[in-house]
């Protein structure tokens, strides 16, 4: 497992960099606009200044942006990453096992999925 788990690792630091990067919002929809509201870091309080991010996209474009925020982002690569190193004291071998072992394959496997079209991607962690 040990080559999956490190990609995954991988994958999940690149997605997390990127939304590190972003504003961190949060990003509201309004329309067919996506609105970020920010928070400057040296407040105290909650005062924001928005500021248009897109204008005239569609609802669902709109709505997937501003559902799919940096903090949303961050907490999806968090859990990834519990569960990837959860599983990260199990071999191949031991993966039709009965405890457990089977399933943490299978986790890992599912999570890879979304990166088949990575270039590092291995055709036999396809779930």
């Amino acid at each position: 497992m040990s080559d999956l788990t490190e990609f995954l690792s991988a994958r999940i630091a690149e997605d997390e960099a990127v939304a590190r990067a972003a504003h961190e919002g949060p990003w509201e929809r309004e329309d067919d606009q996506v609105r970020m509201a920010l928070i400057p870091a040296t407040s105290q309080t909650r005062v924001r200044a928005n500021e248009w991010l897109c204008d005239s996209i569609s609802d669902a474009d709109a709505e997937h942006i501003a559902r799919y925020d940096p903090p949303r982002v961050l907490a999806e690569c968090e859990a990834k990453r519990r569960i990837v190193e959860a599983a990260a004291d199990y071999s191949p071998e031991l993966e039709h096992g009965d405890n457990g072992e089977w399933a943490f394959g299978i986790v890992l496997r599912l999570l890879a999925l979304p990166y088949v079209e990575h270039p590092d991607f291995r055709e036999e962690w396809r779930a």
